[in-house]
């Protein structure tokens, strides 16, 4: 999330910032500039309440001292606590402040990169249409930046792919599932590069997701599959393959949507065997997060098991749990921390409709930062920070 770590030490003389762009005009800023910094090394560190007291007291600098681009900054980074803390509400009031205040600096890259954060928590809270206007707004934005060449072509293109994520999720809020996957466009992404891989792995996902609620199985089956394998390949690149608890909730809703868009397509004891083994990796992975969604795959279960019984007989769940050990089983050892691999897991199976799991989650690396596009950071000259997207 921070573009540069927090100083060791509140002497402000031994704060250094290698980012050009972070331009002082008296003390005060500088204090300002190190207390946003010491907020985002905090939220790197998942010390929301440690971040939310640096962004306060900026927040209280600033405004003492007439700087609308950092008061604007530290409205931001409070906004982003929030969301990171899950209450996505009392966060949407604080990008709308920064969103506003960057608006009227002229500040275009900071306008567009709250409007990311803003598009999401109105998308989370159950208003993609407040959303895509906000979103559709954002993109004309950074057009006109382009245009003038205040925001970087490559900049663009980053924001472009946030915008572009949040415009299909207010879609898919909306029920409007094709123009959602006309948004997510993948085709321009570099699949070599560790942080387009980050935005590959959540589209794909997301897509996963709009084609199952489409009844498109087939094609959810493909998407959330490739969204697997990426996952495998960045997982393979760190320098410890044990999986975080963000990684567990991640692929707990990744197997609970593969579950249920093989669900849409089983005909067989095999087939439904496979469906069963997902959704119990799942839910094992989401109770082991400790995420709040792990009572989705617990109802699906439950309601195949229940249709086992009515429609098969009393002994037809068993056989079905018994079946779908092997596929288990092997989907814990692929997510072993000694595996070198997870491999292809997946096969084309038959069809037929059974109820499916749509729940939603980001992908880990959306909220960590990345060594070239950081998730959110703090700029001072012409602007007062960068970045983009959720979730």
């Amino acid at each position: 999330m921070a573009d540069q770590p927090a100083a060791e030490s509140a002497d402000h003389a031994s704060f250094h910032c290698d980012n050009p762009a972070h331009q002082h005009n008296g003390e005060r800023e500088e204090e300002i500039h190190m207390l946003i910094h010491q907020g985002m090394a905090a939220m790197e560190e998942e010390q929301l309440e440690q971040a939310d007291t640096m962004f306060e007291q900026a927040l209280a600098l600033s405004q003492a001292a007439s700087l609308p681009e950092w008061e604007a900054q530290a409205l931001f980074g409070k906004g982003a606590v929030l969301d990171r803390a899950g209450k996505y509400r009392d966060a949407i009031p604080l990008f709308e402040q920064a969103q506003t205040m960057f608006a009227a600096a002229g500040s275009i890259r900071m306008e567009v990169n709250v409007s990311i954060f803003l598009a999401n928590m109105l998308s989370k809270t159950g208003s993609p249409a407040h959303a895509l206007s906000v979103v559709q707004r954002a993109r004309r934005q950074a057009e006109t930046g382009l245009a003038a060449g205040v925001l970087p072509h490559d900049e663009y293109q980053y924001e472009l792919f946030g915008l572009s994520h949040e415009l299909g999720r207010a879609y898919q809020g909306m029920g409007l599932l094709d123009q959602a996957q006309a948004e997510c466009v993948v085709e321009d992404l570099d699949s070599s590069d560790a942080e387009e891989r980050t935005i590959l792995i959540e589209t794909w996902f997301q897509l996963g997701i709009v084609c199952l609620r489409s009844h498109d199985h087939r094609r959810s089956v493909r998407y959330s599959q490739q969204a697997y394998d990426l996952f495998q390949s960045n997982q393979r690149e760190r320098a410890s393959t044990r999986l975080s608890a963000a990684d567990r909730a991640f692929i707990g809703r990744l197997f609970v949507n593969l579950g249920s868009a093989y669900g849409g397509l089983a005909d067989s004891l095999a087939t439904y065997a496979r469906v069963l083994a997902y959704w119990r990796c799942g839910k094992n992975l989401l109770q082991e997060a400790g995420a709040e969604d792990v009572i989705v795959p617990r109802e699906n279960i439950e309601g195949l098991r229940r249709v086992c019984i009515e429609q098969v007989g009393a002994g037809a769940y068993t056989q079905l749990w018994q079946a779908s050990e092997p596929t288990y089983q092997r989907l814990l050892a692929d997510l072993a921390p000694q595996e070198e691999g997870w491999g292809s897991l997946l096969t084309r199976v038959g069809s037929q409709t059974m109820p499916t799991s749509t729940k939603t989650g980001k992908h880990p690396a959306s909220t960590k930062s990345s060594s070239k596009k950081p998730r959110y950071t703090c700029q001072k000259g012409e602007g007062a920070g960068e970045d983009q997207r959720e979730e």
